[in-house]
């Protein structure tokens, strides 16, 4: 059975949103690709700077294909004349509408983001707070305008993401910590509301600064898995992740278009080397790029 395709719109939004502020990416690098939906900071617990720096180009859309190459689900961006990302819709793989996020920059400076489901019925809505173009707080509030989930960021004297702490309506506050060593972000460490270590993350770079490894540990300090990154010419290429006895359990390749700018495909495959899922990314040029009409 398809679970994307059956999950009803309801479910999909409150696990959609679920996702959003309560768990962490998989990707880790500055060299990962990362998709400029908008020109805000992400809510990753392993992302060691925030980065509002205006991209060269702007995703239109992405879709995801099962291993058989059958179409999962799509989403589709648009933008306003300014750049900036404007809404997001998800779609099944028979393109039915999932849901939708529309983005808008307030007066004060703050993101707006509300969540509707496929009636266009607001399920949700995100503000963003940024001081000197750094994410402050990040809030999520129901239909009613309560806020349910909140974060709030703390940055060290270089600008870099030094905490990040979510806590909310029946959620004991969960305090990432961000530590460096030589200018790199050495080592994640996830805490309870007790400061007890609930995971911790230990990354190697190489000698460009380009992440090479990172390690996954419990909160008894026991290895939980590898993940081991290759590049050609700073792009990521290649993604492979080992369980604890150096099993492999996951690889992803990625795929670059003209002059190696743009991630165009990315193929994940099981531990045995099976493919089980592509996704794919076309893009357009962002006009306020530098270099490009304003």
């Amino acid at each position: 059975m398809r679970l994307f395709s059956a999950l009803s719109s309801t479910m999909l939004v409150a696990f959609l949103l679920l996702v959003q502020s309560c768990t962490t990416n998989s990707t880790s690098s500055t060299n990962t690709p990362r998709l400029p939906q908008s020109e805000t900071a992400t809510t990753d617990d392993r992302t060691q700077t925030v980065s509002v720096a205006v991209p060269n180009w702007l995703i239109s859309q992405s879709k995801s294909y099962y291993s058989d190459g059958v179409l999962s689900g799509y989403t589709s961006y648009s933008y306003g004349n300014d750049g900036r990302l404007s809404l997001e819709e998800q779609f099944s793989g028979t393109e039915v509408l999932i849901l939708q996020r529309a983005f808008s920059w307030q007066l004060d400076n703050s993101l707006k983001i509300e969540t509707l489901d496929a009636e266009k019925k607001l399920q949700a809505t995100t503000i963003q707070q940024f001081s000197q173009g750094r994410l402050q707080r990040e809030s999520i509030l129901n239909t009613l305008g309560v806020a349910q989930i909140f974060s709030e960021y703390s940055y060290d004297s270089a600008g870099r993401k030094s905490s990040w702490v979510i806590q909310g309506s029946g959620i004991r506050p969960i305090t990432t910590r961000y530590v460096f060593a030589d200018g790199k972000n050495t080592q994640v460490q996830v805490l309870d509301s007790g400061q007890a270590v609930l995971k911790r993350y230990e990354k190697k770079f190489d000698e460009s600064g380009s992440l090479v490894s990172e390690d996954k540990f419990d909160s008894r300090g026991q290895l939980l898995k590898r993940t081991l990154f290759s590049y050609e010419t700073k792009n990521l290429i290649h993604e492979q992740t080992l369980n604890a006895d150096g099993k492999i359990i996951r690889s992803v390749k990625y795929q670059y278009g003209k002059n190696n700018e743009q991630l165009i495909r990315i193929e994940e495959f099981d531990g045995d080397g099976r493919l089980q899922e592509v996704r794919t990314h076309t893009w357009l040029a962002n006009p306020r790029a530098a270099g490009r009409a304003r």
